[in-house]
């Protein structure tokens, strides 16, 4: 929570909990199958968040990404940290090593999302391997009403609440 003064309080500061936005479950229908890779892409997608987000972004976009399919009929191969880290690995090297290799990246912007300066580190490393956006590598799933920061609102988010996400995603 965030800190205020407290008129006539010794220790000057109260703890205030403020509520986060409730977020809105998504329905997945069953989306059209993503491309196969091409053989330098490890994953299929590689899911960035913080880690306030965890139980939205485990509910409403691994589970559902876990059901869809390739054109080949194989399933999603996804980046998702706690299951695509072992134990033992160089965690940020393993991080890098998976944005490097992947055919999309869904940054989950949220009020922590902007916060952390791993997701930051996260979102930029994966702009760099699609600078002018061409390739349409990044798609951004803002699931609050954090705003965007300038530098990162030249490119369209999809919001979590539309009822054609998945489609979208493809």
């Amino acid at each position: 929570g965030r800190y205020r003064p407290q008129s006539g309080s010794r220790a000057g500061l109260v703890r205030v909990e403020i509520p986060r936005l409730r977020h809105r479950p998504l329905s997945a229908p069953e989306p059209e199958p993503l491309p196969a890779p091409s053989r330098s892409q490890e994953y299929d997608v590689f899911i960035s968040y913080q880690r306030d987000d965890a139980d939205w972004v485990h509910k409403n976009l691994l589970q559902p990404l876990t059901r869809c399919r390739r054109n080949d009929g194989e399933r999603l191969r996804i980046f998702y940290d706690v299951e695509s880290i072992r134990g033992g690995d160089a965690w940020r090297r393993a991080i890098a090593r998976g944005i490097e290799s992947c055919g999309r990246y869904l940054p989950v912007y949220s009020g922590a999302f902007f916060a952390s300066e791993m997701c930051q580190w996260e979102l930029n490393l994966a702009l760099s391997r699609d600078p002018d956006h061409s390739r349409g590598l990044v798609v951004p799933v803002r699931i609050d009403e954090t705003s965007i920061p300038f530098e990162h609102s030249l490119l369209q988010y999809l919001d979590a609440g539309r009822d054609d996400l998945w489609q979208c995603l493809h």
